[in-house]
């Protein structure tokens, strides 16, 4: 959508009195006029206004300008950063106007990566603003540090893929533990039999039952599993298309975190080919945007085309390794 068609959107953040809005500015800062020719630079700048119901210090809203600069790397794929920001001061004991107040800060460098079209997953069209924003923010306090680990591989795309893959993995289990937090191994009452029968084998020896209640004390899914459920929250159409076989992903994502995180010399490259190795990050954190797509309520046609037109490129290349290893 042409941002110049845009008309400014408002949303209400209950919990914290805020109204957030957000909104473009567009100017042209001048002209170079020549003999046959005159040339204009036009600028444009997305904007975020959070207005608070009560007074506030005047950092009192970087949790959620925070939270919009992270819905907005999801949106576009592609980092997000707050360029510039104004605190707005008003003293309702005189005329009730505002008076802007420039705060310093380190903005990062200003040649970061342009949004492409191609990069866009949902733009405006696809949401209500009013309702999304909300939506978000709970969100994202629910899911909580495993987001931070997600989209530290949009803003920082760099370092080793060892460690990228670690990330994305690591980012799985934490949406597993705060998405699915009810999931088990087995049924609660099986597992009840199970500690006891084994516990009764030992009845006279203590180093043995503590043993075993360490062991068995913990009726967490597997790995693999908890992988295997967080791929089935997203629309499955769109999943199917982005992994192409959601156990052989789930089982090569299972077995590098574990020689990653284990630090076992070899074992990644024993355990996942090498053509699927590279591509295993993105696919991952392809599929965790998917999830929170379906999360904040984005539709199956939506994730889908994020699919088809976004992540395509790689969901084939990693479709081509998971047959090549089949065969």
């Amino acid at each position: 959508m042409d941002p110049s068609e845009l008309d400014s959107v408002s949303a209400q953040l209950k919990e914290s009195g805020e109204t957030v809005t957000l909104g473009w500015t567009l100017n042209m800062p001048g002209a170079a006029v020549g003999a046959w020719e005159r040339g204009f630079t036009v600028k444009e700048r997305a904007t975020v206004t959070v207005r608070s119901d009560e007074k506030r210090a005047w950092n009192g809203f970087n949790d959620t300008v925070s939270a919009v600069r992270d819905l907005v790397t999801l949106a576009t794929q592609v980092g997000c950063r707050v360029g510039k920001k104004t605190l707005l001061v008003r003293d309702d004991d005189a005329d009730s106007r505002d008076y802007p107040v420039g705060l310093y800060f380190d903005a990062g460098s200003g040649k970061e990566r342009a949004v492409s079209p191609h990069d866009i997953i949902f733009t405006l069209e696809d949401v209500d603003w009013a309702t999304l924003l909300p939506a978000w923010v709970a969100l994202r306090k629910k899911v909580g540090l495993p987001l931070d680990v997600l989209f530290s591989l949009d803003y920082n795309e760099g370092g080793f893929y060892q460690n990228r893959i670690f990330n994305a993995a690591s980012a799985t289990e934490g949406f597993h533990a705060a998405l699915r937090p009810e999931s088990v191994g087995i049924p609660a009452e099986l597992h009840e039999k199970v500690k006891a029968a084994v516990r009764a084998l030992f009845p006279e020896d203590k180093d043995a039952r503590e043993w075993i209640s360490q062991r068995t004390g913990d009726n967490r899914p597997g790995l693999k599993q908890r992988i295997t459920e967080i791929a089935k929250i997203p629309d499955q159409t769109a999943v199917e298309k982005l992994l192409t076989d959601v156990d052989v992903w789930a089982k090569w994502l299972r077995d590098a975190r574990n020689a990653l995180g284990h630090l076992n010399t070899g074992e990644l490259e024993k355990k996942v080919p090498e053509r699927v190795r590279y591509r295993l990050t993105y696919v991952t954190k392809a599929l965790l945007h998917l999830v929170l797509m379906q999360e904040l309520g984005l539709s199956a046609a939506t994730q889908q085309k994020a699919v088809e037109n976004n992540f395509g490129y790689s969901a084939r290349a990693f479709g081509e390794g998971v047959r090549a290893a089949k065969a």
